[in-house]
């Protein structure tokens, strides 16, 4: 049994902490935005994937510790105590283990990207191709299941010591390609989902870019993938080097999953911003309940014209959407708000439920952004916090 910590082990755990602190990040970003109430599937995934990253690096630590049957011989078997094959067979346990909680946990990030894929499809043709990737991947997460527990039989023979259990059972090359070729292809359809959004969109080449980095970043999970296969097949023997790949690629893959939904904490665009004639800026508190801004203001006399996806809370505010879910959705045409008869029927019906309140926006689209000329007054718990007269730039 092995008690120093190997340098692998020490990496390991440091890519632990930094993928808690990134899954962490992500939850209060959404809490921040949406509250607990609001959450979604792939914030519950994300709960999941946390859980699961611990499971998997307290297995990796234990298998290092333990040590496990992988390139065991005759003759080193005929020299080892019953204490050694005792712990050996232990870590093989644990490296059996192991492989369970490793392919749980790329797929339920699989999961996180779709639950999150869905919100920005809604109402758009590519939702049912999120549906059926959702199936593929379901399946593919079962047939894993299956290979795990049917590559070597009987399963005790996955971690048996004394006598050798062969090749096939130690090493487990079978479950290295099984999860390299499944992950990878499964990786493939999923980055695929978000590039029609991306042509569609009005925005800038740059911001496309930005943005296709953050929604096809699975394309770095694949190559952390199909490195994991090959260096581990090269090394099967080499245990502490296959099990920190393993750790490498769920942490790389932690990062990609998690980039989108953390970004608006460092974006402007969390708030609709206007400056003042005096030069100062009033910001529009975010609600957390509704996952909107909610805005209300007298407009100088001006109509509603044109207007990103929004609802109607029951007091008749006029609630304006601002996640760039929507953003993509509306500009991809998708979703039935965008559409004019629709939008006409809506602001028709903001005006006769807020008679009494003269307050109105105007709101423009332009090149994927929204300007607002607008004085209102911002209303958060029933109080009314009046902002000046200006022009800003979502």
């Amino acid at each position: 049994m092995s008690e120093a910590q190997t340098p692998f082990q020490v990496e390991g755990w440091v890519e632990w902490s930094l993928g808690v602190a990134i899954i962490l990040l992500r939850l209060y970003a959404r809490w921040k935005a949406v509250g607990f109430k609001g959450w979604k599937g792939d914030d519950y995934f994300s709960v999941l994937a946390l859980i699961l990253w611990t499971m998997d690096i307290t297995v990796v630590t234990l298998v290092g510790k333990y040590e496990t049957n992988i390139g065991v011989t005759t003759e080193m078997v005929e020299q080892m105590s019953p204490e050694e094959i005792h712990d050996r067979e232990l870590g093989s346990k644990w490296l059996f283990t192991g492989w369970n909680t490793y392919v749980a946990l790329i797929w339920t990030l699989k999961g996180c990207m779709l639950f999150f894929f869905n919100r920005i499809t809604l109402g758009l043709s590519q939702q049912k191709f999120v549906k059926w990737t959702s199936v593929a991947c379901v399946v593919t997460y079962l047939i894993m299941f299956v290979i795990i527990f049917t590559q070597c039989t009987p399963v005790s023979d996955n971690w048996r010591v004394a006598p050798i259990p062969g090749y096939n059972c130690s090493a487990k090359p079978a479950n290295y390609i099984s999860v390299a070729v499944l992950n990878v292809a499964t990786d493939i359809v999923i980055v695929g989902i978000p590039i029609p959004l991306l042509f569609a969109v009005k925005l800038t080449v740059a911001r496309k870019l930005a943005i296709g980095a953050l929604l096809c970043s699975g394309v770095f999970v694949m190559i952390a993938t199909l490195l994991r296969c090959v260096l581990s097949l090269q090394n099967v023997e080499l245990i502490n080097l296959c099990t920190i790949w393993a750790i490498r690629e769920t942490f790389v893959a932690i990062i990609a999953v998690n980039a989108a939904p953390i970004k608006p904490l460092f974006s402007s665009a969390k708030w609709l911003k206007s400056t003042s004639k005096g030069g100062t800026d009033s910001h529009t508190p975010y609600n957390k309940r509704s996952n909107v801004y909610a805005l209300s203001g007298k407009s100088k006399g001006s109509q509603l014209r044109n207007v990103l996806p929004f609802h109607n809370n029951p007091a008749g505010t006029q609630v304006l959407s601002s996640s760039e879910e929507n953003i993509m959705r509306a500009a991809a045409g998708g979703g039935s708000s965008t559409t004019k008869s629709q939008i006409s029927q809506t602001s028709t019906a903001l005006d006769s439920v807020d008679r009494d309140n003269n307050d109105r926006n105007t709101q423009q689209i332009n090149d994927g952004g929204i300007v607002v000329t607008t004085t209102y007054q911002v209303r958060d718990d029933g109080s009314n916090i009046e902002a000046h007269d200006g022009e800003g730039k979502w």
